[in-house]
């Protein structure tokens, strides 16, 4: 089986351009991220969960324990996450739970009747 072929700079900053272009930028970049700098495969990165990544304080974890049903091989393995990574999941998580944080209070304003 051949190697999988390694992305050049430029055509990470390519993908990069296009993915912010397009719907869940913020999303689908970390998503990309994810895989280009923890070398996790696509099927590893879609069954994590919130608390996959993040420590009780909500904090980003400095590794990921993938249980066997999680990898391809069927194999337990733990995947180190670079600072940058971790710095990237962090800005996602905080605008993420922004989001929710705001979507709540939008439902609650919407509940009591009261004008946003």
């Amino acid at each position: 089986m051949s190697q999988a072929k390694t992305l050049t700079p430029a055509e990470i900053d390519h993908m990069l351009a296009f993915v912010a272009q397009r719907s869940f930028a913020i999303r689908n970049r970390v998503m990309l991220l994810t895989g280009l700098w923890s070398g996790m495969r696509v099927g590893e990165i879609a069954s994590l969960s919130v608390g996959d990544v993040t420590n009780a304080d909500g904090s980003i974890r400095a590794e990921v324990r993938l249980t066997a049903e999680q990898t391809k091989g069927r194999q337990p393995r733990t995947v180190f996450l670079p600072q940058k990574l971790r710095d990237e999941l962090a800005t996602y998580m905080a605008l993420r739970n922004g989001a929710r944080r705001w979507k709540h209070w939008q439902s609650c304003c919407a509940y009591w009747d009261l004008a946003i």
